[in-house]
C-alpha cells in the first residue's frame, strides 16, 4: 500500500492530500522523497505524531530534541503500562520503543500493538543497546518494523523514521 492509499483508509482526509505540492505528491507517489524540504511539507499537512518509550529519561530527551528539529510532534513515556494507555487513547503514526524496562519489556509491548494494529497501520521502530541476532530476531518476531541498536546517529533514526512514516 503507498501512502496516498494509507491516507485515504486511515487518515481519510481527501483535502489534505489535494493541497500537497505537486512535486511532493509526485514523491510519495514514487515512494522517493528527493529533498527535506518534501518531507518537511508532508509533514506540516499531517502533523505526524510519535510516541517513543524508554525507561532513560535522557534517551526521551534526545529523542525529543530530534524530533523538535524535524518538527514531529513527540510524546514520551518511561513507563510501559502508561505506554499502552497511550497507545489505546492516541492515534500515533510511529512508535519508538525500547526493550529493556520494568515490568513490562518492550517485546511484550510491541506484541500487544500487534494484537491492535497492523505493521502498516502503526509501525513500531525497537531501539536498544541489544545488538545480538537473537535479540534482533526476536523483536522482528514480535511484530516490529524497525530495529535500531544505541547509540544510534541522527542520520539513521530520522531516516528510518521517515520511511516508516511513508508507509
Amino acid at each position: 500500500m503507498n501512502i496516498i492509499d494509507y491516507l485515504k483508509k486511515y487518515k481519510k482526509n481527501d483535502d489534505i492530500i489535494k493541497d500537497i505540492g505537486k512535486s511532493s505528491l509526485e514523491s510519495i507517489k514514487t515512494g522517493h522523497i528527493d529533498s527535506m524540504n518534501d518531507f518537511a511539507e508532508i509533514n506540516s499537512k499531517y502533523n505526524f505524531k510519535i510516541l517513543a518509550v524508554d525507561d532513560d529519561e535522557v534517551n526521551l530527551y534526545v529523542l525529543t530534541n530530534y524530533m523538535n528539529l524535524e518538527k514531529i510532534n513527540i510524546d514520551t513515556t518511561f513507563n510501559p503500562e502508561e505506554a499502552l494507555w497511550k497507545i489505546e487513547k492516541n492515534n500515533y503514526d510511529v512508535v519508538l520503543l525500547d526493550i529493556m524496562m520494568p515490568k513490562i519489556s518492550g517485546y511484550d509491548i510491541c506484541l500487544k500493538i500487534r494484537e491492535q494494529f497492523s505493521l502498516s497501520q502503526l509501525p513500531v521502530i525497537m531501539l536498544t543497546a541489544k545488538n545480538d541476532i537473537q535479540n534482533i530476531v526476536r523483536g522482528f518476531e514480535c511484530g516490529a518494523n524497525d530495529y535500531i541498536t544505541k547509540p544510534f546517529a541522527y542520520e539513521e533514526l530520522m531516516g528510518r523514521i521517515k520511511n516508516m512514516l511513508m508507509l
